[in-house]
């Protein structure tokens, strides 16, 4: 299984690790023109978020090339203070 992290959480990951939780997730659709990746992940307990299926402009354009439809990932989540 690839670990395949919302780029935007790749530093959050290792400075607050006990913050962040992964959940199963697949890549249910990639388009490379506009940077966009929809993932069907599980729930994200941790900020109450139901399992869903969601788009996120991805700012890591080398994790757009390699994503492909299917994949098997995990994505993070984390509170960010206002």
């Amino acid at each position: 299984m690839s670990r395949m992290i919302v780029s935007a959480m790749k530093s959050l990951l290792s400075k607050h690790a006990a913050d962040m939780m992964l959940t199963d997730a697949e890549v249910d659709k990639v388009e490379a023109a506009t940077g966009m990746l929809t993932l069907k992940h599980g729930e994200l307990a941790n900020i109450g978020m139901a399992a869903m299926t969601m788009a996120h402009k991805e700012k890591d354009a080398e994790t757009v090339r390699q994503a492909h439809q299917g994949q098997k990932s995990e994505c993070a989540s984390r509170t960010l203070a206002a």
